[in-house]
């Protein structure tokens, strides 16, 4: 362990004031102190809002699109579907349940970079209508990718299969007034601090409790990924709020 290849970073509210520290040592050398710090691909910030991530990510996908526009003109459909399916989308996958709490404008920048990839492999004019063209690739939106992956790491934990640090994030919350009824549901008071409505694990729980009880009920995770995701492309997702998103209408 170096202090030149370590990071002091003090995660804290956003409207919290940032106390003044003594900088950490390590071998007598100070500890560089960021505001924001790069681990395994994903960018953490001190205010957990993953702005940082979602610019790069942003970025970053722009210029893998931005071939798909020369290779449009010599490739048919189908071959720039796998491509886009095979080295695109799985960045917009990774840790995509972190940042599926971030603002509304952030999530709707990647929207459009996925809607610039959809015109180009579904070769129609710019300005047709995002819905549609998504229709015409069958692709699910983001929103809808977010909502499936959260609900199968759900379904992870309530059958206790998730690694040890998983569930015992959520074992936390299991007994007393959040525990789970008798319909496989997390009981959420109606009172409860602004902090928990913000966090991950009040989203997680929220989407979990909206699916069917058919679906939660479903007797392994291959089933449940097929149901889930037939589930989701059938609801009218982003509305104002993040927790609504997981309100679903038919």
């Amino acid at each position: 362990f170096k202090a030149d290849k370590s990071r002091d970073i003090l995660f804290r509210t956003p409207l919290a004031a940032k106390p003044d520290l003594q900088p950490l040592l390590l071998h007598g050398e100070p500890i560089p102190i960021v505001a924001h710090h790069k681990h395994l691909g994903f960018y953490l910030d001190e205010t957990l809002s993953f702005k940082i991530h979602m610019i790069n990510l942003e970025k970053k996908v722009q210029k893998m699109i931005n071939p798909l526009k020369s290779l449009s003109t010599k490739l048919s459909g189908k071959n720039l579907d796998l491509i886009y399916n095979s080295f695109i989308a799985p960045h917009f996958d990774y840790c995509d349940v972190l940042y599926h709490g971030s603002s509304r404008t952030l999530l709707r920048k990647l929207d459009s970079v996925l809607y610039r990839a959809a015109v180009l492999v579904a070769g129609v004019i710019p300005g047709s209508n995002n819905q549609k063209v998504l229709d015409i690739l069958n692709w699910p939106s983001l929103n809808s990718r977010r909502l499936c992956h959260i609900s199968a790491l759900m379904f992870k934990v309530s059958k206790e299969v998730s690694p040890p640090y998983i569930l015992g994030i959520f074992r936390q919350h299991v007994p007393g007034r959040f525990g789970m009824n008798l319909r496989n549901r997390y009981h959420i008071p109606l009172h409860i601090s602004t902090r928990f409505k913000d966090s991950g694990v009040f989203l997680f729980m929220t989407v979990w409790n909206n699916l069917p009880l058919s679906l939660r009920q479903k007797p392994s995770l291959p089933s449940f990924k097929f149901h889930v995701k037939q589930h989701f492309q059938t609801c009218l997702l982003y509305t104002s709020d993040a927790a609504d998103d997981m309100q679903c209408v038919d």
